[in-house]
């Protein structure tokens, strides 16, 4: 049974506004009375969003930033979108996070920390695993080195379109390792997580230049000397090398980035190796 409550010209039926009209006009009546209560919900319905916005006014300023900051914004304001750069469409379930409730961080070892996880790094277990399994653990190991490397926020991993022929990249712009839907298939546990460490190096170069241009005077310390190789090699990066051509390859392979992010991947990876078979 409906309830049904008149007031002046309108019918509230379970929340429903039904305009009629009490007084005999014909259709001009029934229009004015269509519109009375029209104007009524539309004034109404501001009202309340003008409440909800005072009483939230932070929420709404968060998630308005978040937008403004979004690719969905930037794809909205810009007029062509390039799919190698912008198309990332697989995400892990896995959240990103720096792990907070670590006091010691030599504590924070691979070995306790992904003791459960490191089974599937297994070469029979990791081929039976699914896309998405595969990047839940990839994220698990970024969220780790993320932690470890004191990054101010946590690297995503992330699978992407890129009409190139490298193998993964890290973006700075997103905070995102984005890794080539097609060669991610075809990774092996072992060149799968030696790519996300490859990578967790390079945003680590990053974040150590950013630290670099803020300390002013003290830039010269010797803490910060790796950094100001990792910022003239970032100057003279070959972005778009061609791979095919020696020159450009050898120059590629010889920046100061890319030695120290080979030295430091291939260093975990044979970690990895060894304490897969002792935990």
């Amino acid at each position: 049974m409906f309830v049904v409550e008149a007031t002046n010209n309108c019918f509230f039926v379970k929340g429903l506004v039904i305009p009629v009209t009490k007084r005999e006009g014909g259709v001009i009546s029934w229009l004015f009375s269509i519109l009375g209560c029209t104007v009524k919900y539309i004034l109404f319905s501001l009202f309340a969003v003008a409440v909800a916005m005072l009483f939230f006014r932070d929420e709404v300023n968060y998630y308005t930033d978040m937008f403004l900051e979004s690719d969905l914004y930037a794809m909205f304001e810009s007029e062509t979108v390039t799919p190698a750069r912008n198309d990332i469409f697989i995400y892990p379930e896995v959240e990103p996070e720096i792990i907070s409730d670590i006091d010691n961080r030599e504590w924070l070892t691979i070995a306790l920390v992904l003791k459960e996880e490191l089974r599937y790094l297994d070469e029979v277990r990791w081929s039976e695993m699914q896309t998405n399994q595969k990047l839940d653990l990839l994220q698990h190991i970024a969220n780790l080195e993320s932690t470890y490397l004191g990054l101010p926020s946590p690297v995503i991993v992330s699978i992407g379109y890129r009409n190139e022929p490298v193998l993964a990249s890290y973006n700075k712009s997103r905070n995102a390792i984005i890794i080539n839907e097609d060669k991610f298939d075809s990774l092996d546990s072992k060149r799968a997580v030696g790519t996300i460490l490859h990578e967790m190096a390079h945003a680590y170069q990053h974040a150590s230049v950013a630290a670099l241009d803020l300390v002013g005077d003290f830039s010269n310390l010797k803490l910060f000397w790796d950094a100001h190789e990792y910022k003239e090699g970032f100057a003279n990066y070959l972005y778009d090398a061609d791979y095919s051509d020696s020159a450009q390859l050898e120059e590629y392979l010889n920046n100061a980035v890319e030695v120290a992010a080979r030295k430091y991947s291939e260093t975990l990876v044979r970690y990895f190796s060894l304490i897969m078979y002792v935990t």
